[in-house]
Formats: C-alpha cells, structure tokens, sequence
C-alpha cells in the first residue's frame, strides 16, 4: 500500500513494480488476468482485490505442484519398474 501513495501510481502498477522485485511472490494483476478468473468478481483495482488476487494465484499454484509432484512420482515408480523389468531378464 506504499507504493499506491506515490501519485500516479495504482493497484495494477504497484503490483508491476512488485512482480519485477519479487516475481515469485508478487504476481501482477493485469485486467485480464482478473478477467480469467470466475471467482474474481468484477475488476477493481484496490488492494483488497489484489489480496485476493494474490491468494487465487497461491492456491492455484499449489494445487498444480500437488498434481504435477502426483504425476512425477507416477512417471518415476514407472522408469523404475521398466528399468528393473528391462534388467531383469523376464518379462511379467
């Protein structure tokens, strides 16, 4: 919100200045973005918003890493057993 009191500078731009010093952190709220989510409702650009904004994009990263993690775990346990089949020397 210090950043919002520089004049000039807004929600949207103070989240562009964040997401450059912190883009693992501090996602950028461009307008469509917010227009990409259903569950954002309307655009406004305060910093309640981005808050909310922020929290969306966290919770949707994390449950993307869930699945991708899900899914490299599978594709390991499935490199193992052909690795092992493979030396094995029997087929099963």
């Amino acid at each position: 919100t210090a950043l919002n009191n520089l004049k000039g500078v807004g929600t949207s731009t103070a989240s562009a200045l964040l997401a450059a010093a912190d883009p693992e952190n501090a996602p950028f709220m461009a307008e469509e973005c917010l227009k990409a989510i259903p569950e954002m409702e309307g655009i406004d650009f305060t910093a309640k918003e981005y808050l909310n904004f922020v929290t969306h994009i966290r919770n949707t990263c994390d449950r993307l890493n869930q699945v991708c993690m899900v899914n490299f775990m599978q594709n390991v346990k499935i490199r193992q057993f052909l690795t092992d089949w493979s030396f094995s020397g029997t087929k099963r």
